[in-house]
């Protein structure tokens, strides 16, 4: 089980207004319990930033480690999911997803997809949503800057010109992939089962008939809300009814 402090990530990434001295005294304390063994009191040191309002992908993936070394494999799914959409790519996070995933009862298996959409969908991820930002911005700054070299400097306007388009290039790629990510998280329905075992059944209330059962850490898709009582689509395409409580949203309201 490999595991990271992360902690020079998460110090750049914390560097906001609003509580980051105590954020940053909080996750290095829970770092401090975690090589101590101590993972629930690590646990809770994350969890109290967390619930600040504060996310990050190294929060998510040391979260999701507290969990798996506690044995709750469903909550160490859900925030190593959530740390996915974060830090999409991360060799250890997904090292520590796939080995949480072999704990998880329900072997689902996947309907094919069309693969240009699959391709699309990884382009999109494939970079950190920080990464994407830095991008952008150090792309428009370089096009305009070419832009008013070649306004300027009639001799190295033919290469003003190239450097502009470049940048215009790579500008609209980084646009393009966070309107996708910010788009897909908005809406994302997508939940883990956090319940040891839950049934499915065919209508929104106890008298419906059961149609399957699912086991905690299993991924689903929110099809529809009624009352206390979710609607949610399996990747076979086998749909049922579960209690709200029984699993949780990756990407949070």
């Amino acid at each position: 089980m490999k595991s990271r402090a992360a902690a020079l990530l998460f110090l750049i990434l914390v560097a906001v207004p609003l509580r980051g001295d105590s954020r940053e005294g909080l996750f290095l304390q829970g770092n401090r319990h975690y090589e101590a063994g101590d993972y629930r009191k690590a646990l809770e040191s994350y969890a109290a930033i967390a619930a600040m309002g504060y996310e990050s992908g190294p929060l998510y993936f040391n979260m999701g480690n507290c969990y798996y070394k506690l044995g709750e494999t469903g909550p160490a799914i859900l925030h190593y999911e959530r740390a996915s959409r974060l830090i999409p790519g991360d060799e250890d996070l997904e090292v520590n997803l796939s080995l949480a995933r072999l704990k998880v009862v329900d072997r689902i298996p996947e309907l094919p997809r069309f693969r240009p959409l699959v391709l699309l969908e990884r382009l999109v991820f494939y970079f950190p949503r920080d990464a994407l930002w830095i991008l952008l911005w150090s792309s428009y700054a370089v096009a305009a800057a070419a832009w008013i070299l070649k306004l300027l400097w009639s001799r190295g306007r033919k290469v003003a010109g190239r450097i502009v388009w470049i940048g215009s290039v790579m500008l609209m790629v980084a646009a393009s992939c966070l309107v996708g990510q910010v788009r897909q998280e908005r809406e994302a329905t997508e939940a883990v089962i956090l319940a040891k075992e839950v049934r499915a059944v065919s209508a929104p209330g106890e008298e419906g008939i059961q149609v399957f059962t699912l086991h905690e850490g299993t991924k689903v898709r929110i099809q529809e809300v009624s009352g206390s009582w979710v609607e949610v689509l399996l990747a076979d395409g086998n749909v049922g009814w579960l209690k709200a409580d029984s699993m949780a949203r990756i990407a949070q309201p």
